[in-house]
């Protein structure tokens, strides 16, 4: 399913943007 493999692909990109974010954040 294509839907789900995009899942699979933002899933880890999204928290790794979120974790940038909150490390850019603290710094």
């Amino acid at each position: 399913d294509i839907v789900s493999g995009l899942l699979l692909f933002l899933a880890p990109a999204c928290g790794l943007i979120i974790r940038f974010m909150v490390g850019y954040g603290k710094r």
